[in-house]
């Protein structure tokens, strides 16, 4: 049974869905793994509000909806830890590290800076050369929505079009 539960773990990163979730969730139930029970309970809530904002059903969210959902909690989650340790509560942030770590292992593969830069090299290269960093950064965002930290493209739009 501990097998199973570890295997079902092994997460393919690039596929999850919201019945992968479910799966984990009811694994991790089974396994009376309460902290992982409490995350997935947490994730499929914040991806059901996100549904009903959009006028969906869960079921009909994409992937990368899912991602997408999944990658603001984790920054989300990060954000929090900060406060709470510039705020010297230890406890708290223990807590939210540790839910970080679940929320880690079902968010998407992000790409290195390498594979960005690589992307906005292509990207830019088909777009007017005296292109602004603010039009540049909306090319290049509606193709690597979620596959890759903003924060990072950001810096590598504004070095390509230094050059």
């Amino acid at each position: 049974m501990v097998v199973e539960y570890l295997l079902l773990l092994a997460i393919d990163k690039k596929n999850m869905t919201i019945s992968d979730l479910r799966t984990h969730l009811k694994q991790s139930m089974l396994q009376k793994d309460s902290d992982r029970t409490s995350v997935l309970r947490m994730l499929l809530a914040a991806i059901s509000y996100f549904a009903m904002s959009k006028n969906k059903k869960d079921d009909e969210l994409t992937e990368d909806d899912v991602n997408e959902v999944i990658l603001k909690e984790v920054k989300t989650r990060r954000e929090t830890i900060e406060e709470f340790e510039a705020a010297n509560d230890v406890d708290r942030a223990t807590k939210e590290k540790s839910e970080l770590i679940i929320l880690e292992e079902y968010a998407p593969k992000l790409m290195s800076n390498e594979e960005i830069l690589l992307t906005v090299k292509e990207i830019l290269a088909s777009s007017d050369p005296n292109i602004m960093v603010g039009p540049a950064m909306g090319l290049v965002m509606r193709q690597l929505k979620g596959k890759a930290d903003p924060a990072s493209i950001q810096n590598i739009v504004k070095q390509v079009l230094a050059k």
